[in-house]
């Protein structure tokens, strides 16, 4: 029989996500050890590895998520370009620059 998911299995995974894309900004990614996000996470090694197969499995879903919020940015910016008749009047989401999204 298959091995259920635990509850908070996606929070957990978030969770080492947010901490590694930390860790890479700040020390890279060739300075940044699996134990080290383990150690940041207050977890073991065989838990990240749990997650994901690799450090840059780890990267990559870092990377995703930021380019999803970018892109979400972008689309809300966009969605209110349109309902203001073309005309910007304030940034949806100051973390994404008009000059991202084709605007500004």
């Amino acid at each position: 029989m298959a091995r259920t998911q635990s509850a908070d299995y996606d929070r957990r995974k978030q969770a080492i996500v947010e901490t590694a894309a930390s860790l890479f900004a700040k020390r890279g990614f060739l300075g940044t050890s699996v134990a080290d996000i383990a150690q940041a996470c207050r977890t073991s090694k065989a838990l990240v590895y749990h997650y994901f197969s690799s450090k840059e499995d780890v990267l990559y879903a870092a990377m995703s998520a930021h380019l999803g919020r970018l892109a979400g940015g972008c689309r809300s910016r966009k969605r209110d370009d349109r309902q203001r008749g073309g005309n910007t009047i304030a940034e949806p989401d100051p973390r994404v620059p008009a000059r991202l999204c084709g605007s500004g």
